[in-house]
């Protein structure tokens, strides 16, 4: 089922996920259901056209936990400008970018299946609500 993840992003989700009350507008929004729990923080990047794809990527791993077990981008397809992942064995911490914005989404499995958390991330769309 398609899921608002904030104002802006949208993803695919299988089974009853339930977003939990949030104290702060700043922190990741927090999400839990049958396969784990997803984090999400919707980032606009001030100034991002002027700092080439790379450069961001490398301060995005500067964000990261270390220990990644591995590492992953892909090109962007479905108005997606591109997307960059680090696996961990029980995460994955993923980032979805479009002109000027992203959104970084920590899935955490309760049981080490990351498969899910490919396929959601993959999911991730931009169509942000009027206004938003």
């Amino acid at each position: 089922m398609r899921m608002r993840l904030t104002g802006r992003w949208t993803v695919e989700l299988e089974g009853a996920w339930e977003r939990r009350r949030q104290r702060h507008a700043q922190l990741p929004v927090t999400w839990t259901g049958p396969d784990g729990l997803l984090q999400v923080l919707d980032v606009a990047t001030a100034g991002s056209r002027d700092v080439s794809e790379l450069d961001l990527l490398a301060m995005l791993a500067d964000e990261v936990p270390p220990g990644a077990a591995g590492r992953l981008g892909e090109a962007g397809r479905d108005g997606i400008g591109h997307r960059a992942a680090w696996r961990f064995p029980d995460a994955l911490w993923g980032y979805t970018f479009v002109d000027g914005r992203y959104v970084r989404t920590v899935f955490v499995s309760v049981d080490a299946d990351l498969r899910w958390a490919f396929a959601a991330w993959r999911s991730i769309r931009y169509s942000p609500l009027p206004g938003a």
